[in-house]
């Protein structure tokens, strides 16, 4: 309920970006969206979504991927941050700043030089085809 207010709020020059693949939270989303006054576009790894991440390659720490927008290429891409939850996290930036009229070739220079956040999701050690990392606060306890 608190999301479908939340879509009612975005005008119509605007646009919802919603994540199109998740098999539970999708049918919830796109009920929500379905009464949005504005275009919806929808992200993920799967061909329904209007924007589509493939062709996935670790390169030390980058991770490099392409998206195409309603099955048209749309840019390749680099981030020194590996991980699914990443590609979709930068597919959302994308998608915000393509609508924003940003080229895709700036949007790939500008996500190149994104950094993650320190002590989130460090390298501790490695055994073989293994390897453990930290996911702790981002803010320091009290």
């Amino acid at each position: 309920m608190a999301f479908r207010r939340l879509v009612n709020l975005v005008p119509r020059r605007g646009r919802v970006v919603i994540w199109g693949d998740a098999e539970d939270s999708g049918p919830a989303l796109q009920r929500a969206a379905e009464k949005a006054f504005c275009p919806v576009e929808t992200y993920g790894f799967n061909g329904g979504s209007d924007w589509v991440a493939s062709g996935f390659a670790i390169d030390g720490e980058i991770m490099r991927f392409r998206v195409a927008h309603r099955r048209k290429p749309f840019g390749e891409f680099a981030l020194a941050a590996t991980g699914r939850h990443n590609v979709l996290n930068a597919m959302a930036a994308l998608i915000v700043a393509q609508g924003r009229g940003i080229p895709a070739e700036e949007i790939a220079k500008a996500l190149a030089t994104f950094r993650s956040v320190k002590r989130r999701m460090d390298v501790r050690g490695e055994s073989g085809e293994y390897w453990w990392s930290t996911i702790s606060r981002i803010t320091p306890p009290l």
